[in-house]
């Protein structure tokens, strides 16, 4: 096996940390829920920093591409590294596919910062309830057609990553949704719809934490 860094910073140099696996599979039952702890603190919001992608530092033709290196950004942040969203942006950019939108760049960029890293399918919002209340946001991946979806910002979406922030004692998300800079801070996703949104196209979601941080998994 041979590790290269893909990073601007030639003085980074690659390091093995985790080893870590991400599959679906269709078996043709609904997933099995295990109940949640009634102790468990899930209706809260983590208070998740707020960064739009049209943000004054970023070139504007970027604006509308920049989701994923967005949301990753706002993380690192919450845990405590603000870097320039651009300065994310160049460096989690796939020159193969010429998109910033590739998942494992993502979390590779958190994992070169110092974080733990690394993609998940999250199967239901139970399952995302236990990351919350462990303190741990989620990046989440969504995507849905015209008329799929109701009480987004925007009618369709074929792809974007918005950061789940907390729930409200009702069981509606509290995002961060880049896509907006008047109303993406802390907006309420019901949770009937964010399902339909992040779980029929597969439910994936980015964890960046401290390397030495507990919580689920």
């Amino acid at each position: 096996m041979t590790l290269q860094s893909f990073s601007h910073d030639t003085a980074v140099s690659p390091l093995l940390r985790r080893a870590s696996v991400c599959y679906s599979g269709d078996t043709g039952s609904p997933p099995y829920r295990q109940p949640l702890p009634v102790d468990l603190n899930w209706a809260r919001d983590l208070g998740v920093p707020f960064r739009p992608q049209g943000d004054a530092s970023v070139p504007k033709p970027l604006w509308s591409q920049i989701c994923s290196p967005t949301c990753t950004t706002m993380v690192m942040e919450h845990f405590g590294k603000n870097l320039p969203t651009l300065d994310n942006a160049e460096a989690i950019f796939d020159p193969h596919y010429d998109m910033f939108g590739n998942w494992g760049r993502a979390v590779s960029r958190a994992g070169e910062q110092g974080f733990d890293a690394y993609l998940i399918r999250v199967r239901s919002l139970d399952d995302a309830k236990k990351y919350v209340a462990a303190g741990q946001p989620l990046i989440a991946s969504i995507q849905f057609k015209k008329g799929e979806v109701e009480g987004f910002l925007y009618p369709q979406t074929a792809g974007h990553l918005i950061v789940i922030r907390g729930f409200t004692a009702d069981g509606d998300a509290i995002v961060n949704d880049p896509a907006s800079r008047e109303k993406g801070n802390g907006v309420i996703y019901k949770a009937a719809e964010l399902e339909k949104a992040w779980f029929r196209p597969g439910g994936v979601a980015y964890v960046i934490r401290h390397a030495t941080a507990g919580g689920a998994r």
